[in-house]
């Protein structure tokens, strides 16, 4: 069996390890409880003015998810938004359990099959994070980042087919047909399938064997998952670089929302995975473990806001309008473009549509087009092309 134990990596039982006493296990669950009903505390009580409840009102419009911003929650308690951001994949299933549960209560019962009065059946809520902080260099990740929440910038440059990823397994023993369920790890980590049956035989009866599990696919539980790529800002990439890359894991409601040349800015848990196409040299390290980023929350961002916001004034706006009423307001802008250089209007008309851009199309059937232009420049050395 693959993983972590193989590789000469041998058992210890040192001190450094959990405890795993009952009465460890008990401080942990009573720690898991009160955290979950602050959780629950914050979507019903927070309130932006007096009684206006921004997250109870949008998870009874939209139950599918909630969007949480973590500046609402630190000014409700210090203690969450830290929780959050060193052990994201303890504490947001956590968050999405609370927000489930806040949903059933709001809800109104409904009549059951035999008449009686029944709580409502709630689906899960999907827990999305926005952040007002400053994302962070995609070249300053590293092994210190590993578990954490983190925020990055750039541009999608690709973008897979949808799959269905599995939340829970269904396992059957093919000696006893006795039947299990194992939950899968989020993003792109499978399932840790146990090695033996739990089944206990009666005299006369034939043990299970080693690996005695089949696994149901009809029977297991599943979500839409997509696979981005995310390259750097442009004016991120330092001067002869060359623009790095991201892996990036959408699940569930961020699914088919994000076309490749969409520039974003995403929240994500920065995490590891075991690359199927690993290189020669890395087939048998074991403990090496290529890096993407399983994405909690996400922002478009043109490039306008992404550079900081424009404001202008009122006489600004104005000009802007005579300027644009003007019959020869293309050609005058052509104009001022490499005025050194004479001639080459038809050049110069095409870098002005490069850099004021096109108009984005939303199709009927929801197709988005981005507005881009690129322009592509051929000719001869030192006829003023970098210019």
């Amino acid at each position: 069996m693959s993983g972590w134990d193989e590789g000469a990596v041998y058992y210890s039982d040192q001190a450094q390890f959990p405890d795993g006493s009952p009465e460890a296990e008990a401080a942990a669950a009573a720690s898991r409880h009160s955290i979950l009903q602050k959780f629950k505390e914050f979507i019903r009580n927070f309130e932006t003015q007096r009684n206006v409840f921004p997250y109870r009102e949008s998870l009874v419009n939209n139950p599918k998810f909630l969007v949480i911003h973590l500046e609402d929650l630190l000014s409700f308690d210090s203690d969450l938004p830290s929780l959050l951001r060193s052990s994201p994949s303890d504490y947001l299933p956590l968050f999405e359990t609370a927000a489930a549960e806040v949903l059933a209560s709001l809800k109104m019962r409904v009549a059951g099959d035999s008449g009686e009065m029944v709580e409502p059946h709630t689906d899960e809520v999907q827990i999305l994070l926005n952040s007002k902080e400053d994302p962070v260099s995609m070249r300053s990740l590293g092994a210190q980042y590993i578990s954490k929440l983190i925020k990055i910038a750039g541009i999608t440059i690709a973008a897979s087919r949808v799959k269905a990823k599995a939340t829970y397994v269904n396992l059957i023993c093919k000696n006893c047909k006795s039947p299990r369920t194992v939950p899968c790890r989020p993003g792109l980590g499978g399932a840790i399938v146990p090695r033996s049956c739990d089944h206990i035989p009666q005299p006369g009866e034939e043990p299970c064997p080693i690996d005695p599990w089949i696994v149901v696919p009809d029977k297991s539980k599943y979500v839409d998952q997509q696979t981005l790529k995310l390259q750097e800002n442009p004016e991120d990439v330092p001067t002869g670089e060359l623009p790095r890359n991201m892996l990036l894991s959408v699940d569930r409601r961020l699914v088919q929302t994000i076309v490749p040349g969409t520039r974003l800015t995403i929240m994500g848990i920065y995490s590891i995975f075991q690359s199927a196409s690993s290189t020669t040299s890395h087939k048998g390290a074991v403990a090496v473990r290529q890096p993407y980023i399983r994405v909690v929350g996400m922002e478009e961002t043109n490039e306008a806001s992404s550079r900081g916001p424009a404001t202008f004034t009122q006489e600004e706006v104005e000009e802007f309008k005579k300027f644009a009423s003007h019959p020869d307001s293309y050609e005058t802008i052509c104009s001022k473009i490499a005025p050194s250089i004479f001639g080459h209007s038809d050049v110069k008309k095409a870098v002005a549509c490069l850099l004021f851009g096109g108009s984005r199309k939303n199709l009927p059937d929801g197709v988005k087009l981005r507005g881009d232009i690129n322009v592509l420049l051929l000719g001869d050395p030192s006829t003023a092309k970098s210019q």
